[in-house]
């Protein structure tokens, strides 16, 4: 069974989702910068921007600079999260990724950093936990930013059901929606659990358990 694969979302509009004329501004282009015009054309946000996404409900913004960096702003032109990012993900239940020097962190749906980024990868939240990588090893976070399994593990395997999955070198464990240990690794396989039942194998031989880990 292979890992799962980890994603950092990629740059997107769907951050903001709202159309480009917010409250009477208007995202325009001069000589290939871009800026925010009224609708007399009297310049609220200068022409410097690589870039401007367009304004969500918020008023808020996200900006590219001519280095690349990302980053976000107010229609004030305030910033309220620094353009220092290569790259800002989409929202997934609350967070989104950040990337800086090819590290990954969060940010809250106020654009607020919660997790500095030091991770190599952040997977989305499933229930209350979210899959973290670091150095090809995984652990599991929770949204109130506690480490639930620091990063030793080969392989977790969460669940929107009852019960997952956790490899530690080649052993494999069982874990609960939250990333809670149930069984620690031991077996040399794991399938999934049926009515409470699922086969094993210990030294090569296979074996059925219940959700406590007692053979059958």
């Amino acid at each position: 069974m292979k890992m799962k694969k980890l994603l950092l979302l990629p740059i997107t509009l769907a951050l903001f989702t709202s159309c480009t004329n917010y409250n009477n501004y208007i995202v325009t282009n001069k000589y290939n910068k871009d800026g925010v015009v009224d609708l007399k054309s009297n310049i609220i946000i200068k022409h410097k921007y690589n870039k401007i996404y367009p304004f969500n409900n918020k008023g808020l913004a996200l900006v590219n600079n001519f280095d690349n960096k990302f980053g976000i702003i107010d229609i004030n032109d305030n910033i309220i999260l620094d353009i220092i990012y290569d790259k800002i993900g989409l929202f997934y239940n609350g967070f989104a990724t950040i990337q800086f020097n090819g590290k990954v962190g969060l940010i809250n749906e106020d654009f607020k950093i919660v997790l500095k980024p030091k991770f190599d990868e952040i997977d989305d939240f499933i229930n209350k936990v979210t899959i973290i990588k670091s150095h090809d090893f995984v652990g599991c976070l929770d949204k109130n930013m506690n480490i639930k399994l620091d990063t030793i593990y080969s392989a977790i395997y969460p669940s929107f059901s009852k019960y997952g999955k956790i490899r530690l070198n080649s052993k494999w464990g069982i874990i609960d929606n939250n990333c809670n240990i149930i069984i620690k690794p031991k077996y040399d396989f794991v399938g999934d659990f049926v009515n409470g039942i699922a086969p094993v194998r210990i030294d090569g031989k296979p074996y059925k358990i219940n959700t406590k880990g007692k053979v059958l």
